[in-house]
């Protein structure tokens, strides 16, 4: 409805064995930290035909994307962060 192109997520609650088939369903482009913790807290998303996004880095508690718009080529940075409960892990 709203033409969607770009979006973080945390806490998809989607399991490992069914990332490809919901990443495919939401939008083309996708990355998340499931290779950095076992439940793969954070997601970004996108339409490859809008952003080309560059992964920069990721950890349990951060996934840090640059952006940029295929149509005007100007490019941002992308920091989705999740804080863990615990104060320590933090």
């Amino acid at each position: 409805m709203h033409q969607v192109s770009l979006i973080g997520m945390l806490e998809t609650k989607v399991k490992v064995h069914n990332v490809d088939k919901v990443a495919n369903k939401l939008l083309r482009g996708w990355v998340h930290n499931f290779e950095v913790i076992n439940n793969g807290r954070i997601w970004v998303a996108w339409r490859p035909q809008w952003y080309a996004v560059q992964l920069l880095s990721k950890s349990a508690q951060h996934i840090h994307c640059k952006v940029v718009s295929q149509h005007t080529l100007k490019h941002f940075h992308l920091i989705n962060v999740y804080g863990d409960n615990h104060e320590g892990q933090r």
